[in-house]
């Protein structure tokens, strides 16, 4: 994407353009490069020149009301973007302008145009995305999730969006991109499947005994079949209940929510990138063990099952205002990785046996 314009004055390394805004978007960092006029369209309504983007010159420093400044020298930084893909053996490379607003816009703008050009447009398909992005001097943002459905790529692409917008309007610290890197394989076809019913062996267990769960899933085909998972019982006292909740991610997502039932955003770009790591997939079961005990939930991590003492120092610590009391305590959460995207629930009440 380029725009073209004319000179309004030159003083030394500095260039005055348009005379009017680009985005008015102030202090900016875009490539500046010189315009060859190829022909003009005449129209009595609205005539216009068709041009060609030629060399890179320098960098647009400002963009105001009044007119955009650039100066003659090196180029902006700009941030790469690598998509592969894989079933068509294609590789695209972009560069674009590293921008608060501009650059979360821009890699879904480009992802969606790489789709729509080289994938059916409407219509049932699956992208097997996995991918990185790398932020210097922080851990990257991993990507490795099943998208399938009519509306596929568009949420690959909004998901890159709003990462790109949070991780770079972070209420921290400013941070650079270094690059983003996607493989996707991807195939005209739905890719889901419901969980139909769960098989448990039995309902009371000691602590730590193994539970077997067989979890009985059907495609969009109709086509039945399992996958099998072992988990421990948690080391609870005799007679003590717990609950094994195993569903989508969405399912879960809700259970979260009404117990937790707390505005914390996160307010460092380590713990933000955390939470982006730690977003459940559309591809996975989860299992989750807990227990109708209470806990803490601080500043984004869960303190299950606390002694009554623990639980006061917790409270009464002014450092720890973000803070929700949960009313369910979450043992351990598992998770098992499928190859489609799954839909459905189930819910079990059991005990820990007499010994």
């Amino acid at each position: 994407y380029s725009s073209s314009g004319t000179v309004t004055h030159v003083d030394g390394k500095k260039i005055y353009l348009f005379g009017h805004p680009f985005f008015n978007l102030g202090k900016v960092a875009f490539p500046l490069h010189k315009a060859e006029v190829i022909t003009v369209i005449p129209s009595y309504q609205s005539p216009f020149k068709l041009t060609a983007s030629k060399e890179m010159i320098g960098t647009v420093t400002q963009d105001r009301f009044s007119s955009v400044l650039g100066e003659l020298g090196n180029g902006p930084y700009m941030i790469p973007m690598s998509v592969f893909l894989k079933d068509r053996n294609k590789q695209f490379k972009i560069e674009m302008v590293n921008h608060k607003l501009l650059t979360p816009a821009l890699s879904a703008i480009s992802l969606n145009n790489i789709f729509s050009t080289q994938l059916q447009e409407v219509g049932f398909q699956s992208f097997l995305v996995k991918g990185k992005i790398f932020v210097e001097n922080e851990k990257n943002i991993r990507i490795n999730e099943l998208y399938s459905g009519a509306d596929a790529y568009s949420n690959f692409s909004n998901l890159v969006l709003a990462i790109n917008f949070f991780v770079m309007n972070n209420r921290e610290k400013e941070i650079k991109i270094q690059k983003m890197d996607f493989e996707i394989q991807t195939s005209e076809q739905i890719k889901q499947a419901a969980i139909e019913n769960v098989l448990i062996n039995k309902k009371q267990f000691n602590p730590g005994e193994l539970i077997n769960l067989e979890i009985q899933l059907k495609n969009d085909l109709g086509q039945g079949y399992s996958k099998k998972i072992q988990i421990k019982a948690p080391m609870l006292s005799a007679k003590t209940d717990f609950y094994i909740l195993v569903g989508d991610r969405r399912t879960v997502g809700r259970f979260d929510a009404q117990n937790i039932k707390s505005s914390y955003f996160p307010s460092t770009v380590n713990a933000l990138i955390r939470a982006i790591n730690n977003l459940r997939k559309g591809n996975r079961i989860y299992i989750k063990v807990f227990t109708a005990q209470k806990g803490l939930y601080i500043k984004g991590r869960e303190y299950a099952n606390l002694p009554g003492s623990l639980s006061k120092v917790y409270n009464s610590n002014p450092l720890t205002k973000s803070k929700s009391q949960l009313t369910y305590s979450t043992i351990r959460e598992y998770q098992l990785e499928t190859d489609a995207v799954v839909n459905g629930s189930k819910f079990f009440k059991l005990k820990i046996k007499e010994r």
